[in-house]
């Protein structure tokens, strides 16, 4: 599993995780250079599931929300990226 952590133009954060194994991978994730506390968009890339149009991939319908840590589940062979409202 890979992970990528940024911060995007407005001081956002973004957080990119790739889990190329053929299992599911938890994460538990707590960003000790800021508070993580708040919802997230989160953006889906799972194998077999893209889009196949030009169109931009939507983001979940309902956003994660975050306390003190970032709680989610990695799907085989797929992309998570999450950024902060």
């Amino acid at each position: 599993m890979q992970e990528l952590l940024f911060r995007n133009t407005n001081g956002k954060w973004v957080y990119v995780f790739a889990n190329g194994m053929d299992q599911e991978k938890a994460i538990s994730l707590i960003n000790q250079h800021t508070q993580t506390k708040g919802n997230y968009q989160v953006y889906r890339y799972i194998k077999d599931g893209l889009p196949t149009t030009d169109q931009m991939l939507a983001p979940d319908a309902q956003p994660l929300k975050v306390n003190d840590k970032i709680l989610c589940l990695l799907p085989a062979h797929s992309v998570i990226v999450l950024k902060q409202e």
